[in-house]
């Protein structure tokens, strides 16, 4: 078990942030403040792509200038993809008020229908019989809360993993694509 820490100093997140309108309200006040204390926020899940980053980061060939130029990159695109799930998520906790508890449980466990099958997702319309709701809803809320359709998420999701998978190197692009439910290359 490993464990990656980055602390940035604040200065070279507000270097970055012009917009403080657009910021979560969580994070103004970190910016605004010109004693800051240490912040640490859950944002949310390391995603597919976060978890190639880390292990980019942990694997990295180069030595001396090279190396701190490429992590301070990689620590970067980190930070870019946290601000981005932050901004994200609040905007989806805003338009997850608008759903009932029981909707928004009923599209979660379609998602993980939808992930327990990969090699052959149930349709929209089973999937929302599955959960018990109607297929329009189903939709309508999985966007809400995904930020994207179903099936995109589910393709986006499948590339993720395949990606994953041929980092790995131990498989061919062929058994790849068959493990994510892909029928041709």
């Amino acid at each position: 078990w490993q464990m990656l820490r980055i602390e940035i100093d604040v200065n070279t997140v507000r270097k970055f942030i012009t917009e403080l309108d657009r910021v979560p309200k969580s994070l103004q006040v970190l910016l605004e403040d010109r004693n800051p204390q240490r912040f640490h926020f859950n944002v949310g899940g390391i995603t597919p792509q976060m978890q190639t980053i880390i292990k980019q980061i942990w694997q990295h060939p180069y030595q001396r200038a090279i190396a701190r130029m490429y992590l301070e990159g990689k620590v970067l695109e980190l930070l870019a993809m946290q601000l981005a799930q932050l901004t994200t998520n609040c905007d989806r906790q805003a338009a997850l008020t608008k759903l009932k508890p029981k909707e928004v449980n009923y599209i979660r466990d379609a998602r993980s229908i939808l992930l327990q099958n990969l090699d052959n997702p149930p349709s929209i319309k089973t999937l929302a019989q599955t959960v018990g709701m109607g297929d329009r809803k189903l939709q309508q809320g999985f966007k809400k809360i995904y930020g994207t359709t179903v099936f995109n998420y589910l393709h986006n999701y499948r590339l993720e993993q395949a990606q994953l998978m041929l980092r790995e190197g131990n498989l061919s692009v062929a058994t790849v694509a068959n493990n994510i439910g892909y029928t041709h290359l």
